[in-house]
């Protein structure tokens, strides 16, 4: 508040008036969301904070220019740090972009935004191996096999053979195939013999 007084010389009157300056602050990043590099499978978080006078008054993410998919989780706390989390990277993430875009509409700079690029690391192709590489059983005895698949994404097509023919759930769920899972109840001779799991990922 500044106040300024006038009074002339060899009189008595005055007078007075005040006025005040206001010093804005333009809005500018406090946290900046970073480049990523994650493995394949992994999480990846950003992060976003901004201030400025008038301060922030909304904060919103986008991925890839658009809406963030509903697998990713994110806040827009004004507050607060801002949080952007991709539970798990995929592919089809590869080189994505994450977009932070804080707004104050009264201020002389109204919108700021910050972009930060998710980079995959690379592990080389899949590799499927199983639980268990031999299995001896009784006849009329149940037993699970299993597979796991490293260096792929949640996105997972899984096929299973049975001596090099694919093997299918039977009608009386005597064998089961669920994704890396084949359980046969009821052993019985024809189900010895060799049996090959494969995965590929989707994308």
């Amino acid at each position: 508040l500044y106040t300024c007084e006038a009074e002339e010389n060899g009189l008595t009157g005055k007078d007075t008036t005040s006025l005040t300056v206001t010093v804005q602050e333009k809005l500018v990043f406090v946290i900046l969301p970073r480049d990523v590099e994650v493995p394949l499978g992994a999480a990846a978080t950003f992060h976003c904070q901004g201030k400025g006078s008038p301060g922030p008054t909304s904060l919103r993410w986008e991925f890839n220019g658009a809406a963030p998919p509903h697998t990713h989780e994110y806040t827009n706390s004004i507050i607060n740090t801002a949080s952007y989390k991709i539970p798990k990277a995929t592919r089809s993430e590869r080189n994505g972009n994450v977009t932070c875009i804080i707004s104050s509409p009264e201020n002389l700079l109204p919108m700021v935004t910050a972009t930060a690029t998710i980079t995959l690391k690379e592990e080389g192709p899949p590799i499927v191996t199983a639980t268990r590489k031999n299995i001896t059983a009784n006849e009329g005895y149940s037993v699970d096999l299993i597979c796991v698949a490293e260096n792929v994404g949640i996105d997972v097509n899984w096929r299973w053979f049975f001596k090099g023919a694919l093997l299918t759930q039977t009608d009386d769920y005597r064998i089961t195939v669920d994704k890396n899972l084949v359980r046969i109840r009821a052993l019985r001779g024809a189900d010895q013999g060799l049996y090959t799991c494969e995965a590929e990922e989707n994308g």
